[in-house]
């Protein structure tokens, strides 16, 4: 960001929309219902039925979906243009069309899932980040705005990090996997070689019967070591070396 951009409202370049599905096509599942919006990712997620005790509100495709209560978590999404018809979702919603000679959506997505926006939240709506982000709140709130070109640049920009970020973590998972058989093969390697036998818990016991014993909670030094269970199985292997 940068002090050169202007700041303007939310409203200057976006409409709330204040559509109502009809109950009829809720029900008959021609308008989905959103259940929730994925923090991390920023995706709609939409229920298996219609069914409904709440009031709804509707989105149409490019809108702009705000979950009220999680706005600040990530939970803002864009309900894409390739989609065909309308969508609803429950009033703790909002709907905003963006205007298109004004700002890109995706990087008005990409802001107000930002640090920077959570900071702005903190500062311009009364009890910050813990209150209901309803349009009278939202709406006011100053974001910067850099021109169209600058905002699809920036986009751009970080949609060519997000891919290098992913396709890193990518690798990271198959560095993991293969270390994990790589361990699994070492540790076969050695059993392999090594004489062994296998015996019951009671034989290991003399026969004593199992009872419970202490539990003791994990703390300080020993915090993250595996405690054996009864409920991890009645079999052990031991290796004599």
């Amino acid at each position: 960001m940068t002090a050169a951009w202007p700041q303007v409202p939310l409203g200057e370049v976006l409409t709330e929309r204040q559509e109502r599905p009809s109950d009829e096509d809720l029900l008959t599942g021609r308008v989905r219902i959103v259940s929730k919006i994925g923090f991390n990712d920023g995706v709609l997620q939409f229920r298996a039925d219609g069914e409904t005790k709440t009031g709804m509100i509707l989105m149409r495709p490019g809108d702009l979906v705000v979950s009220g209560i999680n706005a600040a978590k990530g939970a803002i999404a864009v309900y894409g243009s390739d989609n065909v018809g309308p969508a609803a979702a429950t009033i703790h919603y909002g709907a905003y069309a963006p205007k298109k000679d004004r700002i890109d959506t995706m990087f008005l997505w990409w802001l107000l899932r930002s640090g920077t926006f959570r900071e702005l939240l903190r500062e311009y709506v009364p009890g910050g980040i813990k209150t209901e982000l309803k349009a009278k709140r939202l709406l006011p709130v100053p974001i910067p705005l850099p021109s169209l070109p600058e905002q699809r640049r920036i986009v751009a920009r970080i949609e060519e990090l997000a891919a290098r970020a992913e396709e890193a973590g990518k690798e990271c998972s198959k560095l993991h996997a293969m270390t994990e058989v790589l361990e699994d093969a070492v540790v076969s390697s050695i059993c392999a070689q090594t004489p062994s036998e296998t015996q019951t818990v009671l034989q290991l016991l003399d026969g004593r019967e199992l009872r419970n014993g202490r539990s003791v909670k994990s703390s300080g030094s020993v915090e993250g070591v595996r405690c054996l269970v009864l409920s991890s199985g009645l079999r052990v292997f031991v290796w004599v070396i």
